[in-house]
């Protein structure tokens, strides 16, 4: 190996120190570049960061719009069970009602023509109560005492109607008090007028002088009578829970329950229109008015609803007939 010279050795240590030289200006140019790439990649994370704390901020809204509808949702869900609730409710009490309502068959068409025929033919009678009885036991005596107090009752009213009457005491003599007595006339237009003359009458006079002991009412048959006392029932059970503005009010005969405001308004309108008529022009219900309710109230077919409109509109000629009749009798007297 040859012997190393001084010049050898400067060249070589000038060449190290190139190098050295060299290798950290690359150094450092690596790292500058690397810087901006951190430079860059950080911009780069910012800008994400940024997107992705928008985008959270959208979903957060989205999430919280979500909510109030979900709890929408929740209310309407409450509603619809609370209304399907209460339809479930009407049902069954529609069921219930209509389970309950009579329905038209072979065996009670019959029924309801003798009704219809019973409450014709109670129409012509009056139930005169708190009449004092005879006490005597000659039956003739009994009936002649009836008569005269009962035309001493109907005089002032009907005169004309005083003449052939007659009539009947109902049940068996007791000491709780007199009997009830029946009295029939020739036409319904005279009981009903009488009836109503006689409570109008009775109504007018100072409560000091009404007469007490002696009442006079419709003639009615036993299914009447129980439709009167559910109506009035009906009405104790509706002021018992509350509904105190209420009263019976009766319309063609029969008794309807109405606010009391309404029954003093319809009182008024009939006070201030009210004026005499006399009997044989007196208008009453006719059949048409109770075969109505029964058809309104069952569920006939149309072959039976037919027959009842025959039947009605036949009793109504009958009772026209008759009333011409009675007319045509009274000009002849006349005459």
């Amino acid at each position: 190996m040859p012997p190393t010279t001084p010049n050898a050795v400067s060249q070589v240590a000038t060449r190290a120190k190139t190098a050295a030289l060299l290798t950290l200006d690359v150094f450092n140019k690596t790292m500058a570049e690397h810087q901006k790439t951190q430079i860059e990649t950080l911009d780069q994370c910012k800008l994400l960061c940024e997107s992705q704390s928008s985008k959270f901020t959208e979903l957060k809204e989205s999430i919280s719009h979500l909510s109030t509808q979900v709890a929408d949702l929740k209310l309407d869900n409450d509603n619809l069970r609370e209304n399907i609730s209460n339809l479930n409710k009407r049902i069954q009490d529609l069921e219930a009602v209509n389970s309950c309502r009579p329905t038209f068959s072979a065996s009670t068409v019959p029924s309801i023509l003798q009704e219809i025929s019973e409450r014709e033919r109670c129409s012509r009678n009056v139930i005169i109560r708190g009449l004092k009885e005879s006490s005597s036991s000659v039956i003739e005596e009994r009936i002649s005492d009836d008569t005269s107090k009962i035309a001493e009752i109907i005089d002032p009213y009907f005169p004309e109607a005083v003449a052939n009457l007659k009539s009947i005491r109902l049940g068996k003599p007791n000491d709780r008090g007199p009997r009830p007595l029946k009295v029939f006339f020739s036409s319904k237009e005279i009981a009903l007028k009488l009836v109503s003359d006689f409570n109008k009458n009775a109504r007018g006079l100072p409560p000091d002088s009404r007469p007490r002991s002696v009442t006079m009412t419709r003639d009615r048959t036993p299914l009447e009578r129980e439709s009167i006392r559910l109506v009035y029932t009906e009405l104790e059970n509706r002021k018992k829970n509350g509904e105190t503005d209420l009263t019976i009010n009766y319309r063609d005969g029969f008794p309807f329950i109405v606010p009391l405001s309404r029954s003093s308004q319809t009182r008024r309108h009939h006070a201030s229109t009210s004026t005499f008529v006399h009997p044989k022009n007196y208008q009453v219900p006719t059949c048409h008015c109770l075969i109505n309710r029964l058809l309104l109230r069952t569920k006939p077919s149309s072959t039976t609803a037919h027959v009842f409109q025959i039947y009605t509109t036949t009793v109504c000629i009958t009772l026209n007939l008759n009333r011409l009749t009675v007319r045509a009798a009274t000009q002849l007297n006349k005459l």
